[in-house]
């Protein structure tokens, strides 16, 4: 399964009323789908100082960006994915 094929399945959770359906879509939808992001740093920072760098400076602009989120509300701080 794709991640737009999940995304599609997960939008279409919200018409579906019933608990007990909603729960099994949502099931059936984690359980085609892995999430990969993990191995981005791994392929693309060979050495591990340059691994470790990166990856500190990545949790602590989610972190800043969170803070930011939390405090200005979603109205003003939408959110952005990865790869934009």
């Amino acid at each position: 399964m794709t991640s737009h094929e999940c995304t599609v399945k997960l939008m279409e959770l919200s018409s579906v009323k019933n608990l007990e359906e909603r729960t099994r879509r949502y099931n059936s939808v984690c359980a085609g789908f892995r999430p990969v992001f993990r191995h981005f740093f791994y392929e693309r920072f060979i050495a591990p100082s340059v691994w470790f760098e990166k990856r500190l400076a990545y949790t602590r602009s989610v972190a800043a960006s969170s803070m930011v989120g939390y405090i200005l509300g979603p109205k003003w701080c939408p959110s952005a994915s990865p790869g934009t």
